[in-house]
């Protein structure tokens, strides 16, 4: 039941308990807690000769029309804290996310709003007593301030919405990230900085500041281009050159192909920028799953 307490071994966790260790606490669709610091019987253990133990939290929210994931690490001291950092924390969570996204992808299609490890990890660490993360850069001008960021990790006052990379995943350079920020609504456009074994790093570029949104008025990303040459006034889908590049505003509707275009974006890789182009020859793919 949505939002029950679950204080035993449910058996679609056996696999991560021999791994982890014990889940103190589950609430489904949530929160997961989960401690290295004890075994089986609840009889105290450390996992592993090399990884500190650590206490893991992983919540969950709705947010828009996407979900908030959040994870922190929690140590029993600074030293545990530090030895887990330089060891990859950020960087190995990334890539974990990464595998769920790829998983997700391949079962739901290009339609699932699936934010990357790039865009959607807001991953902490946090001795006992500590701040889990320096706070960032204070927004400035349309968010400008937010220029030259690298991440992951994400400052702590920066909610990440949703994102995705500019072309396919595994080869894409540059990526876009949707998020909210002290009360303002931006769009990051991100290069990516290094690519490890472990995980990506992104510096942010440019920074596009949107108006405010409703359930009347949707940001669209990677399903929007322009009309083909010689394309009606009743769209289909195949009337569409999709670009990846091409971000729009979107008044939204029930027809596969979305054509009330209110402001439309070209995030130009090859400027690195943000650019405005006219919203008259624009359209989106309606990759918005109906509700039942």
């Amino acid at each position: 039941m949505t939002g029950s307490k679950v204080h035993r071994s449910d058996p679609r966790l056996d696999l991560l308990l021999e791994r982890v260790g014990r889940c103190p606490e589950v609430i489904e669709n949530e929160k997961l807690v989960w401690t290295t610091g004890l075994g089986p019987g609840y009889r105290p253990s450390r996992a592993s000769s090399e990884v500190p133990p650590f206490t893991a939290v992983i919540t969950l929210e709705a947010l828009g029309t996407g979900t908030k994931y959040s994870a922190l690490a929690i140590h029993g001291d600074v030293g545990d804290c530090k030895t887990h950092a330089d060891m990859g924390f950020h960087e190995g969570w990334g890539k974990a996310l990464d595998q769920l996204v790829t998983a997700v992808t391949a079962l739901w299609g290009r339609g699932a709003m699936i934010a990357t490890a790039a865009t959607a990890l807001l991953a902490v660490l946090a001795a006992a007593g500590g701040p889990g993360m320096a706070a960032g850069a204070a927004v400035g001008d349309a968010g400008k301030a937010w220029v030259g960021t690298q991440y992951p990790p994400v400052p702590r006052e920066v909610v990440i919405l949703r994102g995705t990379t500019i072309g396919p995943a595994d080869s894409a350079t540059f990526a876009l990230a949707e998020m909210r920020v002290q009360g303002q609504h931006l769009l990051w456009l991100a290069r990516r900085a290094r690519m490890t074994a472990t995980g990506q790093t992104w510096t942010v570029m440019d920074v596009l500041a949107l108006p405010p949104l409703s359930g009347d008025r949707w940001l669209m990303l990677a399903v929007c281009g322009m009309r083909r040459e010689g394309a009606g006034g009743s769209l289909e889908p195949d009337d569409i050159a999709v670009d990846p590049e091409i971000v729009a505003i979107v008044r939204p509707g029930s027809d596969a192909v979305l054509t009330s275009i209110e402001q439309a974006w070209r995030a130009d890789r090859s400027r690195a920028a943000f650019e405005p182009i006219p919203a008259s020859g624009v359209a989106c793919l309606n990759d918005v799953e109906p509700e039942p």
